[in-house]
């Protein structure tokens, strides 16, 4: 069976952490300057460079989402089938276009 995805949801913009509350990736601690901007992961919240967060998921039908490392990882590891399972149908990991999975 597919475990259920109805507890998973982006946040919202108001749930995100202020820009001003990090000078730097939360992830690799590289300072955010012009050319390296300030992206949320929308699972999290928290705020990393692009290549801390380049990763993209689908959620119900949601337009595609930067997600955070860690919260890609977590997210595949809870949707990751047992031999039994099949295919999850909630939630496309990786699915838009320019996805680099890692």
């Amino acid at each position: 069976t597919t475990k259920s995805l109805e507890h998973i949801r982006f946040r919202t913009k108001d749930q995100w952490v202020p820009d001003y509350k990090r000078s730097a990736c939360w992830k690799c601690r590289k300072p955010f300057t012009v050319f390296r901007r300030r992206h949320h992961c929308r699972l999290c919240g928290e705020i990393f460079c692009d290549s801390c967060s380049n990763d993209r998921v689908v959620i119900n039908k949601s337009d595609p989402g930067r997600t955070c490392r860690e919260c890609y990882a977590n997210l595949l590891t809870h949707l990751t089938p047992k031999k039994s399972d099949g295919i999850n149908q909630g939630v496309a990991p990786g699915s838009a276009p320019g996805s680099n999975r890692k």
